[in-house]
């Protein structure tokens, strides 16, 4: 059974509207869980071992390249990007390669078309990871307060690469 959906969507539903946030957060994860049993199901073992360490890699690569769109990354947004490690239950070692990511993203010269497009390509029938992937993006995004406009129009990037229209995500942001 899946269990990090839930989690995962209790600790950002707590982070947005406390108890109540982290009730819907967990129905929210649950769905998630469902949807995602369902696409891993008919994969093998090598193939889902690709998409989950493209989506790691990729997860954390991203949250530090939104971190740092509007020039400085804050303190709250480091603390959303580890309270994201934490909830994933990451060990040392998963930990310090997330904290290398997230480095990698807010190198000015990072491209993150690259590694957002071999996800977007490994992820193609994982619609509730993709949307995970963003609502993770979303939530880093608002960290310090407020999603600002280049923040925003990275995400709209995201999600086009991800095959998401404009619409569900700013519906995700209304709802973040």
């Amino acid at each position: 059974m899946n269990w990090w959906g839930k989690i995962l969507g209790a600790f950002l539903g707590f982070g947005v509207a406390n108890i109540f946030g982290a009730i819907i957060g967990i129905w929210i994860g649950h769905q998630f869980d469902k949807g995602l049993s369902a696409d891993f199901s008919s994969m093998n073992a090598a193939d889902q071992e690709k998409i989950q360490a493209s989506f790691f890699a990729t997860t954390f690569q991203l949250l530090g390249h939104v971190a740092k769109a509007d020039g400085r990354v804050t303190e709250s947004e480091i603390a959303a990007a580890e309270g994201v490690m934490s909830h994933l239950g990451l060990n040392a070692d998963l930990r310090k390669s997330a904290i290398e990511h997230f480095n990698q993203g807010k190198q000015a010269n990072f491209d993150w078309r690259k590694p957002l497009s071999e996800f977007a390509e490994l992820a193609r029938r994982q619609r509730n990871l993709k949307q995970m992937f963003i609502e993770i993006q979303i939530q880093v995004a608002f960290a310090d307060g407020s999603i600002e406009a280049k923040e925003q129009n990275l995400i709209f990037e995201f999600a086009r690469v991800l095959g998401f229209s404009k619409l569900l995500i700013q519906q995700l942001i209304v709802m973040i």
